[in-house]
């Protein structure tokens, strides 16, 4: 575990994963610190790690620390690959020991399992993924000397509402964890099929997709007898290091509120609209705000130093937080005053839907489009907002002089998602269990010169 928040502490770390891991010390090898009396005095003066410098170019093995081999590690996991090659994550039980006791903190502080019956629905994606396999082995851990159980269902949800249907009526709550676009069309096929998720105490705790507050107010309507916002929680996770951070009632709040004040959203976030905003523990998940970006470093298997996560957003502190509520009269909980936070706009390269749409992934739908020879190449995108979904929008730019017919763009569409299908492993597992919406509208692009390759993109 990291040993506090401060710098000087994590310096130390760094210096240990250097001695200890190859890959490390390799990087920064690469980066001229060629020893320990080299290196900086200073922790944000050690280069930046990432997917492509660091995680692609070493061999598992060479990333993991104290020259441990494969092996010696209980559980594998990888990403999706949505960006390349997947990557390898082996789980230990030191790390995962820690994982199981904040997972249990969470489930206790939130939903009150030491007094509930609790059903447990795991919906995320299983297999070798991390998000379905770890969250439900920590659940599983979770449920020693609690009345817990785990039922992991997957993206099918036929079989999620057969399960909540058939057990849920023996427990006192239900909660369902997984991607909001999958929990929505189950909400929606429940309701269809006559099944009231408000009469099992429903709970939703999920985690990718940005949830917006209105959004997050339907939810509440379909699923919560009492209509509370508290039903609905996120937590912020990802591959790299599982859970960094979770909302709680208080954060949902300030969410709300910053919802209803742009001016005070735009003091504490820098935007307009409000962010993911979690609470975090610097003690295990060490966070830094980098040029507008989010820096991991992290003490686990393969530990991360400094590891640029590519996700929009930043790190705020209790006092800072409490000094902003104060100005727009918000009675800023003094339970919160020594905590930590960090807000998320969404990836840097990316629109999170549910699975992570990449600018790649787009520009190789164009390219490999049998129309390719009357689209300029340049496109932009965003999110549309329709009711409880989010919808993928792309603007594509047509050469001057040539059209599509509306047969054309139906054809387009169709070859779109088979596209997407083929170059995102991602999209193309979670497309079996989801419902995934787009619009494609082509336009002219007036003076711009038409170049292979450029494009613009708005989130």
């Amino acid at each position: 575990m990291l040993s506090g928040s401060k710098k000087k502490a994590v310096l130390e770390y760094a210096k240990t994963v250097y001695t200890q891991c190859k890959a490390y010390n390799g990087f920064l090898k690469s980066k001229g610190i060629l020893s320990l009396r080299q290196f900086p005095d200073k922790f944000d003066q050690l280069p930046l790690t990432n997917k492509r410098n660091y995680l692609e170019i070493y061999k598992p093995e060479e990333k993991l620390m104290g020259n441990k081999i494969l092996s010696q590690h209980y559980m594998i996991c990888t990403s999706s690959g949505s960006t390349g090659k997947p990557t390898i994550w082996p789980r230990d039980y030191i790390s995962d020991n820690k994982a199981i006791e904040f997972n249990r903190k969470i489930y206790s502080e939130l939903y009150d399992i030491e007094n509930k019956k609790t059903l447990v629905v795991v919906t995320f994606g299983l297999g070798a993924w991390t998000a379905g396999m770890l969250t439900a082995r920590l659940c599983w851990e979770t449920s020693k000397n609690m009345k817990l159980s785990v039922v992991t269902p997957g993206l099918d949800k036929e079989v999620s509402l057969r399960v909540i249907r058939e057990l849920s009526k023996n427990y006192d709550q239900t909660i369902i964890t997984g991607y909001p676009p999958f929990i929505i069309d189950l909400i929606e096929y429940g309701n269809n099929e006559g099944f009231d998720f408000r009469k099992v105490n429903t709970k939703i705790h999920y985690t990718s997709a940005r949830l917006l507050e209105k959004q997050r107010d339907q939810i509440v309507q379909m699923i919560s007898d009492k209509k509370s916002r508290y039903d609905v929680l996120g937590f912020y996770a990802c591959s790299e290091a599982g859970i960094i951070g979770i909302e709680t009632p208080e954060t949902v709040d300030i969410l709300e509120y910053a919802n209803n004040s742009e001016d005070f959203s735009k003091m504490l976030f820098k935007n307009p609209i409000p962010p993911t905003f979690v609470m975090y523990d610097p003690r295990t998940r060490f966070l830094e705000e980098f040029q507008g970006r989010i820096l991991l470093t992290v003490d686990q298997a393969i530990p991360l130093v400094r590891y640029d996560i590519n996700d929009r957003g930043g790190i705020l502190d209790g006092k800072y937080l409490s000094q902003v509520c104060k100005k727009f009269g918000y009675i800023f909980p003094k339970s919160l005053l020594n905590k930590n936070f960090v807000y998320i706009f969404g990836r840097a390269d990316a629109i999170r839907l549910l699975n992570d749409v990449y600018i790649d992934d787009v520009q190789y739908c164009l390219n490999n489009s049998k129309m390719g020879h009357k689209l300029t190449g340049n496109f932009k995108y965003g999110l549309e907002e329709e009711g409880l979904r989010n919808i993928l929008k792309i603007i594509v730019y047509l050469k001057i002089g040539k059209k599509i017919s509306r047969k054309e763009e139906e054809y387009f569409n169709k070859e779109f998602n088979n596209n997407l299908l083929e170059v995102n492993p991602d999209f193309k597992m979670v497309s079996k269990g989801i419902r995934f919406s787009f619009k494609i509208e082509f336009t002219y692009e007036p003076n711009i010169k038409y170049t292979s390759g450029k494009f613009n993109y708005f989130i």
